[in-house]
């Protein structure tokens, strides 16, 4: 994990490495997919199950550099999107009230 611990995983983000987080998805997005195809063959992998039955060493071994960087891609704007769409849910959704337990 290029010298971090995983204690360091645990403490809040800094700024500036909140900064360069959003600058490096930004420069991602802006590259986007490295061929068109790599769409495809991702939706057809999801739609067979996807992240549930994952892929063995060999298989990403022989996989394309490109579309291993794609599926990276994919999968990474999937979840920041899931991301995004839960904590605007969570923000929408009021508060429970919370029941008081009597004490008799």
């Amino acid at each position: 994990m290029d010298g971090e611990s995983v204690e360091d995983d645990k403490r809040p983000k800094t700024p500036e490495k909140l900064l360069a987080e959003k600058e490096t998805r930004k420069a991602s997005r802006e590259q986007g997919l490295n061929d068109p195809a790599s769409l495809d063959i991702f939706s057809t992998w999801y739609a067979f199950g996807g992240m549930q039955h994952g892929l063995s060493p060999v298989e990403v071994a022989e996989m394309p550099t490109w579309l291993r960087d794609d599926f990276r891609f994919l999968i990474s704007e999937l979840g920041h999107e899931r991301q995004q769409r839960d904590s605007k849910k969570k923000a929408e959704t009021p508060p429970t009230p919370k029941r008081r337990i009597s004490r008799r």
